[in-house]
């Protein structure tokens, strides 16, 4: 529906200046008799009366506003639960009976004068037929909010969740609020059937050469209370440790440990089963791998700090988190070694907490590793003796008098060089409470490169939140503000989970703590370790003798999987694209090699990555309708079981959505419109032919 209307800057009452402008003029031109007829004469009158008024007019400048409604249908989002969970325990046919009800249901509702849309985990399919239910994993909260977030500001009238109620990914989905209507439909089957199945594997992921490591299995039976299970570790094939095991009542969640030899370095595959017993449900949860990953030794890490605080416990966790770093924690008056014992031994990175502190008792040892030149990580605070960090660190100084102190947001440096953070990690910068820091000016000591800025408010400023420095090798970080501590509480808050903030101090400690890697050729996984869903992403750089970046040179990647079937890759870098991904790789532990000419000499580069199969949906087979129930009652909306779809086209039909009326509005000035200079044209063109037509000038 369009609404016009015309708009003069000047009063509309001058048109008629126009019209009696365009009279007098035709007055003028045809009052004498002429070799026409007296009607043609009145014809031609008008004529010109109308052609003068219009220019008249549009030598005033009016303005065509123009305003168009559109009515936006309310939308359906039929959002289908495709995990492998409801094709383990439907077959073929009722899982066909159940897309064939959906499609009728859908088709009802565009009957409805309704708009519909289909989402999966992974997917937009068009239709519903031949739907596949092999998704890995379930996390109906994300499937959830993506909805949410894709439809803000849209008329979505509701999401018609296709589901057994099972998740294994992400919160509840009944923890969030979504801000629409949702209607249920409870697939799968909620009666438990007999199973024994292997709930999940507890071991550390990385051991260290010639020790012993713990695997636990955890295994949970539904119908064999009393029988005998035999549970397997097995490592290229071959067992190393097998267990009997007595099945108890009750469902009970029970374990069985194995204490495993740690002998070859490397990425080393163990396989885990439980022997099937006779009327499983399924086998297919009864094996599950361990990928541990045996290295040499750890990595010393020393942190120092005047007083106890909830910082020291952020990120201590945080570190000790990765088993490849070993942590010594030192706090006069509380830890039990001497701090000159500790001075004696050898680290890769010692991090100071507010040191050098006001109390003067770590300045000491702040000086000593200072001249001992390792890496460092200071943390500022409020315990910080200002004076003597100015004085005595290699990358900042801050220009103030005593600690005053503001509280600051982290805003990522989106061209920061040392290491790379998830996008996830970088968008969560915004979102974490302020930290405190000290008021000042900042000025460098040498070249630096910040990886956080500072943000008052909602101003982003140019002093650093998190800066680094590297030189000849040395490397050393500022981080200027106390209470990270928030920061891990606030991600643990929002997602029940703290990878992220385990993230940033690991990529912190790991570029710090490593030593300045030289090569000039250098091929290496963004990720060790991948999904059997997602693709292996190599980085691949090459520099020349001054350690300047060289594109445009072909790489020869060869992949070697645990079978020995070698696959050769080719691939070229640019400016734009360094970058390789390899997709649909099958679980299991592949090594690379990874070769180039440049300057007639060649050079070469290895190393190992894991692909690794998600195991979630097998372990929970048994549908979960009363999540999805707590859903549609908290949302207004209405569960119903799969067989009984009509009920919720009766539902659907009984409630009437209305569409949403969008206005755009917009302005055109009329001597821009094409048809009114054509007009204009014609009845130029018409006089002067009928003027011809008659014999006259």
């Amino acid at each position: 529906m369009n609404n016009s209307l015309l708009i003069f800057d000047n009063s509309p009452w001058l048109t008629l200046v126009g019209i009696v402008v365009g009279l007098l003029y035709a007055w003028l031109l045809y009052s004498s008799k002429g070799p026409w007829t007296k009607t043609m004469g009145y014809a031609l009158s008008t004529s010109r009366v109308i052609l003068v008024a219009l220019l008249f007019v549009l030598l005033l400048g009016p303005i065509l506003r123009q305003i168009e409604n559109n009515t936006e249908k309310p939308t359906f989002v039929i959002a289908v639960d495709n995990s492998a969970s409801v094709s383990e325990v439907m077959d073929s046919l009722s899982v066909s009976q159940v897309l064939e009800g959906l499609t009728d249901l859908q088709g009802a509702i565009v009957d409805n004068n309704y708009e519909t849309t289909i989402r999966t985990f992974n997917s937009q399919p068009n239709d519903l037929a031949g739907l596949e239910f092999n998704h890995e994993s379930t996390d109906l909260n994300k499937l959830l909010r993506d909805i949410q977030n894709e439809f803000e500001g849209r008329n979505l009238a509701g999401v018609i969740l296709v589901s057994d109620g099972i998740y294994n990914l992400g919160a509840s989905p009944t923890f969030n609020s979504y801000g629409f209507e949702l209607f249920t439909v409870g697939i799968g089957d909620t009666i438990p059937h007999k199973d024994v199945s292997l709930k999940s594997l507890r071991y550390n992921r990385i051991s260290y050469q010639g020790n012993k490591f713990p695997v636990i299995a955890e295994i949970a039976n539904e119908g064999y209370d009393g029988e005998v299970v035999r549970v397997t570790a097995r490592k290229d094939g071959a067992v190393v440790a097998s267990e009997q095991l007595t099945l108890s009542a009750g469902n009970r969640l029970e374990s069985v440990e194995f204490l495993l030899e740690a002998e070859e370095e490397g990425i080393q595959r163990y396989e885990i089963t439980t022997t099937p017993l006779e009327g499983e449900l399924t086998t297919k949860n009864n094996t599950q791998q361990a990928y541990v990953d045996i290295v040499e030794g750890k990595e010393n890490i020393l942190l120092l700090a005047p007083s106890p605080h909830p910082d020291i416990k952020a990120i201590s966790g945080a570190i000790e988190s990765n088993e490849n770093y070993k942590l010594e924690l030192f706090i006069p008056g509380v830890s039990e070694k001497n701090l000159a014992d500790i001075q004696k031994e050898k680290f890769d990175l010692v991090i100071f907490h507010q040191v050098p502190d006001l109390s003067g008792r770590l300045t000491p040892a702040f000086q000593h590793y200072m001249n001992e030149e390792v890496s460092t990580l200071i943390v500022v605070g409020k315990q910080t003796h200002l004076r003597n960090f100015n004085t005595l660190n290699p990358v900042l100084q801050i220009k103030t008098n005593r600690f005053d102190a503001d509280n600051v947001t982290g805003v990522f440096n989106t061209v920061f060089s040392h290491f790379t953070l998830t996008e996830e990690l970088q968008s969560l910068f915004s979102e974490l409470p302020p930290i405190t820091v000290p008021f000042g000016e900042i000025e460098y000591k040498g070249e630096v490169e910040p990886l956080l800025y500072q943000k008052f408010g909602n101003v982003e400023t140019s002093n650093p939140l998190l800066v680094f420095r590297d030189e000849s090798g040395i490397k050393s970080a500022v981080l200027l503000g106390e209470g990270t501590w928030r920061w891990r509480l606030h991600e643990y808050f929002q997602d029940e989970d703290r990878t992220k903030f385990n993230e940033l101090i690991s990529k912190v400690v790991q570029f710090l703590s490593s030593k300045e890697d030289k090569r000039k050729f250098k091929v290496y996984p963004l990720r060790n370790e991948v999904s059997t869903t997602d693709g292996v992403v190599f980085e691949a750089e090459l520099y020349d003798d001054l350690y300047e970046r060289v594109y445009e040179n072909e790489i020869v990647l060869n992949i070697t999987n645990s079978e020995e079937k070698q696959t050769q890759y080719t691939f070229v870098t640019n400016q734009n694209s360094s970058q390789y991904t390899i997709n649909n790789l099958e679980e299991g532990v592949y090594r690379y090699t990874a070769t180039t000419n440049y300057n007639a000499e060649r050079y070469q580069v290895s190393g190992e990555f894991l692909v690794r199969e998600q195991q979630l949906e097998g372990v929970n087979l048994t549908a979960d309708h009363n999540v999805l129930r707590e859903l549609s009652s908290s949302t207004n909306g209405t569960f119903v079981k799969a067989q009984d779809l009509d009920l919720l086209q009766n539902e659907l039909d009984a409630r009437n959505y209305q569409g949403l009326i969008h206005s755009s509005e917009s302005y055109l000035p009329l001597i821009n419109l094409k048809y009114l200079f054509f007009l204009l044209l014609l009845i130029v063109s018409l006089e002067w032919f009928a003027r011809k037509y008659s014999g006259a000038y």
